[in-house]
């Protein structure tokens, strides 16, 4: 019995322009550092703002992840860029979002 071979598909370079019309999207994160504080170290929350179009950044800084600390930094990030983008991306922190609900005729539905 003799197996026929395929060719194997042409490799194709492809990629997905990241476009981003101003004032459109915004990016939010949190990370963790270590900093020095009269002589102690301790661990901090720094959150984090990127503009999609013109890459601009808004960092502060926080002793805690909560709730209140996320709507503050919000605040601040949104009266540093002189407005609201349109729309933010979040990599679901807990914070933000409490449950996660997929359905049938949505991709991701996220409750608040």
């Amino acid at each position: 019995m003799e197996i026929e071979q395929k060719e194997t598909p042409a490799v194709t370079k492809a990629f997905i322009p990241l476009v981003f019309p101003p004032g459109e999207t915004c990016q939010f994160d949190w990370s963790e550092e270590l900093v020095e504080l009269g002589g102690i170290v301790r661990k901090i929350k720094v959150g984090h703002f990127r503009l999609c179009y013109s890459r601009k950044m808004f960092v502060v800084a926080y002793p805690y992840e909560t709730q209140e600390m996320v709507l503050d930094a919000h605040n601040r990030a949104f009266m540093f860029f002189g407005g609201v983008p349109l729309r933010m991306v979040y990599d679901n922190p807990k914070t933000i979002v409490s449950t996660v609900f997929v359905a049938r005729n949505a991709s991701l539905i996220v409750g608040f």
